[in-house]
């Protein structure tokens, strides 16, 4: 009998307080295959269809010593398990087999000492490593090193970085693929913004400016801006509730056509641009030839960055002889239409003029009479309009004093159509999400934080097996997401 120095640990005992291990163990070289072959037609030999290892058992004989009852039952109380356990031998501390006692344990008791031998039931035919060994990725790849003697299942450890739909994790042999690849982002869609919204309810703010504004009429032709303006309260009796206006309070000294301008430049839409060009503009005003010897101009005017007439609207009266009202619509710095007839003479009701690429539209409505006409004109290489003006006049000569019919604007609006909007779609990854994916030779699992989410793993998923040596899995995500950190973990196999 020649003893063996070998710690040997089971089920986390150490079994060298009870016995020693003597001449004859042996962990053999491999494990028993068992083969599958083929013979086609009358060639020569065979051929594989397949293979694979079997249970192996490992013979340990072995002695005890001083041997007692009590050591006895101690030790059969340690082998009596009923599914294989870790089982590690000292010469190869970092390394464990899943074993368990075969059906006896063959014991001969001598006088003073006992000895037998465990045959070591390996149902598993592979030692493993003792720790998990961990590879981070660099970039879309992460590199394997294997230092085992036989493929071993790769699991996944992955940190979303961003919002993310997918994620593709690929060898030269298989893929694991969790979530939707088809899924974006979000979706662009267009919203229309009402960037100008003006009831004068709170006087004139400071986004108007005072006489800075756009005229159809040009200085050289007898049109001037000047003069001043505020806002007043009009009672009920006026209109069946309260509202406000502007008001005129001077008119410049200029001769000609002269009077207070407002302007204001389109504040920035929801996406920082300043212009629009689809558009609606709306107002809202009173133009009222109430006598014949009124007289007065009204427009509203829409530029574009220079300056340059894009759209507007006049009225004017400049006679008096009768109480004739003009209604003007221009595009740019052509007149597209015009009437002068009684259904616009005392005119309280809305300009509403709409762009749609080359496509104007205005309605001219006039609450008082009824009257109603709508106008659509063709320009191509229209500028985005980026500013407002509203301008009333009065007709003034030195020495000549006119009457004013009364003209002012109780609302105006501008809303840019179409604004292009970007929704941000929920994706079925969010940044800080956990994936866990376990993995064994056939069959893989994956978690979404600690959730088992079956439903997430494409069925065509299969495990990744790291071969012996070096080897690279590539990562893909979203097109839209950022690269997440992800963790490989094996656990080496030797045969």
């Amino acid at each position: 009998m020649i003893e063996i120095s070998l710690k040997v640990i089971f089920n986390d005992a150490d079994l060298s307080q009870w016995i020693t291990v003597t001449k004859g163990f042996t962990r053999g070289i491999r494990g028993e295959k068992d083969i599958t072959t083929t013979n086609v037609g009358n060639s020569n030999g065979s051929i594989l269809l397949s293979e694979r290892y079997l249970e192996k058992t490992i013979s340990m004989p072995f002695v005890v010593l001083k041997l007692t009852l009590k050591k006895q039952r101690e030790l059969s109380a340690v082998l009596n398990v009923d599914e294989p356990k870790r089982l590690i031998f000292g010469d190869d501390p970092d390394k464990y087999y899943m074993a368990m006692p075969a059906q006896s344990v063959d014991f001969e008791e001598l006088r003073t000492y006992g000895r037998g031998t465990i045959d070591w039931l390996c149902l598993d035919p592979f030692a493993y490593g003792k720790d998990e060994k961990t590879f981070t990725n660099v970039g879309n790849m992460i590199t394997i090193e294997n230092s085992g003697t036989y493929p071993t299942p790769v699991s996944f450890s992955i940190e979303s970085q961003s919002d993310n739909g997918f994620v593709d994790l690929v060898n030269s042999q298989s893929i694991i693929e969790v979530g939707n690849p088809a899924e974006i982002d979000g979706h662009a869609y267009s919203k229309s913004e009402r960037l100008i919204n003006e009831g004068w309810g709170t006087g004139i703010g400071a986004s108007w400016k005072l006489n800075q504004g756009y005229i159809w009429g040009r200085t050289n032709e007898g049109y001037h801006q000047g003069g001043t303006m505020t806002t007043a309260e009009v009672p009920p009796s006026e209109g069946g509730f309260v509202y406000h206006r502007t008001a005129t309070t001077g008119w410049g000294a200029e001769q000609g056509w002269t009077g207070p301008s407002l302007y204001q430049q389109l504040p920035k839409d929801s996406n920082g641009v300043v212009g629009a060009d689809n558009w609606e503009f709306y107002a809202y005003g009173r133009a009222r030839a109430e006598t014949v010897s009124d007289v007065g101009i009204q427009e509203y005017n829409l530029t574009d960055k220079d300056g340059n007439h894009v759209a507007g609207v006049r009225f004017v009266k400049n006679g008096q002889t009768n109480k004739s009202v003009t209604v003007i619509c221009y595009v740019g710095e052509q007149m597209i239409w015009h009437a002068q007839d009684k259904r616009w003479d005392v005119f309280t009701g809305v300009c509403d003029i709409k762009k749609m690429g080359n496509t104007f539209s205005f309605v001219i409505h006039n609450l008082n009479s009824g009257a109603s006409e709508t106008i659509n004109w063709i320009e191509a290489n229209v500028k985005p309009v980026t500013g407002v003006t509203y301008w009333n006049g009065k007709y003034q000569i030195t020495g000549k004093s006119t009457a004013v019919m009364p003209m002012y604007n109780m609302v105006m609006q501008f809303t840019k159509l179409n604004v292009d909007k970007w929704s941000d779609d929920p994706n079925t990854f969010k940044i800080g999400d956990l994936i866990r994916i376990d993995a064994n030779d056939n069959v893989i699992r994956t978690y979404l934080n600690n959730v088992m989410v079956l439903d997430l793993q494409d069925i065509g998923s299969r495990p990744i097996i790291a071969p012996p040596g070096e080897s690279v899995i590539t990562i893909a995500q979203s097109d839209f997401a950022k690269i997440p950190k992800v963790t490989a973990r094996i656990r080496e196999r030797w045969l």
